[in-house]
């Protein structure tokens, strides 16, 4: 499942685009849409219950066991010119493409060639 926040308005013009997306990140993680996308209210910043907040781990007070994935943001000065693959204007690592590594806290079940399979832990908290 995947959860984004933000704002209503911004989510709106977001959720008919949704459909569209097939993977996300690294090639062989395909996915589907099962259900229409809703908004939950939440507490603040916090993530909706059964999802995992992709924060940094250098921005958590401990360091939690799990798998360290390096992901990529964008930053505040990427425009759509940068990630249109028709333009010769290029994405500048650090400004408008930011690297972060998040802990995601699963454990190795079984991996072979071409797959692992991952379980979260049933005594895993969020926060």
């Amino acid at each position: 499942m995947l959860a984004l926040g933000g704002e209503s308005e911004h989510l709106e013009q977001v959720a008919p685009l949704l459909p569209h997306l097939t993977y996300l990140g690294k090639r062989g993680s395909f996915f589907q849409l099962l259900a229409p996308p809703h908004e939950v209210e939440t507490v603040g910043s916090e993530p909706p219950a059964g999802f995992i907040a992709l924060v940094s781990w250098n921005d958590r007070e401990s360091f939690p066991l799990g798998y360290i994935q390096r992901l990529d943001d964008w930053g505040a000065a990427l425009t759509f010119d940068m990630v249109n693959i028709y333009t010769t204007e290029r994405i500048i690592r650090g400004c408008g493409r930011i690297s972060m590594d998040v802990v995601l806290p699963y454990r190795l079940i079984k991996a072979g060639r071409g797959f692992a399979i991952y379980e979260v832990p049933e005594n895993y908290e969020s926060r």
